[in-house]
């Protein structure tokens, strides 16, 4: 029985270090909300947080709720780095995939959208869109929406959130 035991134990240790030594998941987060949106910031927030994942995000510089998969042509792109602490982020003044070049993420979630993204306005919502322009791509994606009434979005927005955001992979 000790000889199985330790056997066990080095297989146990061996996974541990391996898993340790392993490159954190690559996430991209975006929203149409814009990059200084409350869902967005409490996401990425708890993500970091979790101290699990390498986070980038790519959001609108504004608004852009409604656009769904439109394109930026005219005038050119702009974007701007963007201070979230822990995480690689800028805004953009219109709509591209192309900021982190050669950088596939493993994940993306885009959101957490205020308000509803359900029957015919996933075919409108930029959030929902966010999450198709990635399947497209072949990469596994989820689009978040919260439905709450608009006048208490502030602080409750994030404690109503957070139930939500901890079944994400084990997020605190």
């Amino acid at each position: 029985m000790l000889r199985s035991q330790s056997r066990m134990d080095s297989t146990t240790a061996a996974a541990t270090a391996a898993a340790a030594a392993a490159p954190a998941p690559v996430l991209l987060v975006t929203n149409d909300d814009g990059i200084d949106a409350p869902g967005l910031r409490f996401l990425v927030d708890r993500l970091v947080a979790a101290g699990r994942y390498r986070v980038l995000v790519c959001a609108p510089d504004t608004d852009k709720s409604g656009v769904s998969h439109c394109i930026t042509w005219r005038p050119a792109l702009r974007c701007k780095r963007v201070d979230i602490i822990g995480a690689t982020a800028f805004g953009v003044s219109g709509i591209s995939g192309k900021l982190f070049d050669g950088l596939v993420p493993d994940l993306v979630l885009s959101g957490i959208n205020i308000g509803n993204n359900c029957g015919y306005h996933v075919i409108y919502s930029g959030t929902v869109a966010g999450a198709r322009e990635a399947f497209l791509y072949g990469i596994p994606a989820i689009a978040m929406s919260y439905d709450c009434i608009m006048q208490l979005i502030s602080l409750e927005f994030n404690e109503w959130s957070a139930a939500g955001a901890r079944g994400l992979h084990g997020c605190p």
